[in-house]
């Protein structure tokens, strides 16, 4: 599985880093949940996963385009965080996917829904 980031998440990205030393570390864990989500070794196994993944308060599909790309927004488990959570949102694209923004709950409530459409 291959990941890319947006400009604008790169930046949103080190502005948080400085504040959430544990932010390197997360975003590995969090790929690796990502790639363990699409490319596990067994089949039903992934499923199961990919089910308990979406139907809590993990994650939730945002928007979906006509080109089979999925615009997911997860929450991100951050070490430095007690009570907030961190949000990120990526596109799913075949084999891809694409960071496209990270935030923290108590400073913004919504993603940017017009960087959404601008990525899919």
């Amino acid at each position: 599985m291959n990941f890319n980031s947006a400009p604008e998440f790169e930046k949103e990205f080190k502005k948080l880093l400085k504040k959430y030393k544990s932010l390197e570390t997360d975003i590995k864990i969090f790929k690796q949940v990502i790639e363990n989500l699409y490319e596990g070794d067994n089949k039903t196994d992934r499923e199961k996963f990919k089910q308990k993944f979406f139907d809590g308060k993990r994650a939730t599909i945002v928007t979906q385009s006509k080109k089979d790309q999925i615009a997911i927004k997860a929450r991100l488990d951050c070490a430095y965080l007690n009570n907030d959570s961190l949000r990120i949102i990526f596109i799913k694209e075949s084999d891809t996917i694409t960071l496209i923004e990270i935030f923290n709950k108590s400073e913004k409530q919504r993603e940017d829904k017009e960087r959404i459409r601008r990525y899919l």
